[in-house]
């Protein structure tokens, strides 16, 4: 993917490689306090605006890539769709200001990206103690993302052992952060400077973030169409959404930072209970039926539940605390990769967009 440095108000264009192979706390099983300070806003060249109201960026013109071209903007979406103004294929920071905090994202835009045609969009949600560099790198979801059309947000968490405010997962994350309103912040800033499908707005998250992402599918279902967490589990008592929600989870069973049955001492319950939860909330019917199986990952879906959604479960026998189809997490046990979790989520949420 082409990546160049060009700095505009509030964008940075990031060069390849920004990510790390470094273990982190998460991924080695160990767990430490993080703070709720505020994230770097090294991404900002002035001070930024509050997240509900953004300046639009002025066109890309550096390096080639020239914004002139067709200005002629679509008539119905979001504001985004009025712009005219194409972005280029890159990977760039962004800071917003949320509830008081200076908040960072990677965004990723595709190539193909035209601002008459409203695109999908992922919000990959990290792990705890890790950084959206990490998630990117460990789950490769910027090359599905280039493959497919789509636009792809990698959301940093607060503390300086970086976590999301998910219920149960995980100490140190900062239990008053709004999370659930940081989110709905980076919707309005996307549906304000691109030009995206918000019929098909989806969360995916690995460990902490996948508990952020159960708990999205709760807080946050009138915007996020499904979910499809990895490696972690729902970590709230009170979960009510206005509407049936698609869930695909996948899970490893020797995962020993998220248990797969579940940890009292943790406070974590078992991935049982989470689909358990699903399926009731759902309204499904019936067993579930095999789905997909490959060497040492299966899957099982709920097909029968309410407004046509579906809940599937995708197990890796023997899988660790990692993403299937993913990169090697140092520590973090065996990295299937007889299931491309990017993959899957993708069909899965192409299949079921906001009603």
């Amino acid at each position: 993917m082409m990546r160049q440095m060009v700095v505009v108000v509030g964008w940075t264009l990031l060069s390849a490689g920004c990510g790390t192979d470094e273990p982190s706390a998460e991924a080695t099983g160990s767990s430490t306090a993080g703070d709720s300070t505020n994230m770097s806003t090294s991404a900002s060249t002035g001070t930024m605006p509050d997240s509900t109201t953004g300046t639009p960026p002025p066109p890309v013109t550096s390096g080639g890539l020239d914004s002139s071209g067709d200005t002629e903007a679509s008539t119905s979406g979001p504001a985004g769709c009025a712009l005219g103004t194409p972005a280029p294929e890159a990977m760039f920071e962004q800071v917003l200001r949320h509830d008081g905090l200076d908040r960072e994202l990677l965004v990723y835009v595709p190539p193909g990206y035209d601002h008459r045609a409203p695109m999908p969009v992922v919000l990959a949600f990290h792990g705890y103690t890790n950084t959206p560099a990490q998630q990117e790198d460990w789950s490769m979801l910027s090359q599905t993302a280039a493959d497919e059309g789509f636009v792809l947000v990698y959301p940093r968490g607060t503390g300086a052992l970086p976590g999301w405010n998910a219920g149960d997962c995980c100490l140190g994350t900062g239990s008053r952060v709004d999370d659930v309103g940081f989110t709905a912040a980076i919707l309005d800033w996307l549906e304000s400077e691109l030009c995206i499908d918000t019929q098909r707005v989806f969360a995916t998250g690995f460990s902490n973030g996948g508990f952020l992402s159960h708990r999205l599918a709760c807080e946050l279902s009138d915007r996020i169409a499904a979910i499809a967490p990895v490696a972690g589990v729902m970590g709230i008592d009170d979960c009510a959404p206005a509407r049936p929600m698609p869930v695909l989870h996948m899970h490893g069973t020797s995962d020993f930072v998220v248990p797969y049955i579940g940890s009292i001492g943790l406070g974590f319950e078992s991935v049982a209970d989470t689909i358990a939860g699903w399926v009731d909330r759902n309204g499904c019917q019936g067993d579930p039926v095999s789905s997909y199986a490959r060497g040492d990952a299966s899957c099982e879906r709920y097909e029968r539940c309410d407004a046509g959604v579906e809940v599937e479960l995708c197990t890796i026998e023997g899988g660790g605390h990692t993403w299937p189809g993913g990169a090697n997490i140092p520590g973090a046990g065996v990295t299937s990769q007889d299931l491309s979790a990017n993959e899957r989520m993708w069909a899965f949420f192409m299949a079921h967009p906001l009603p």
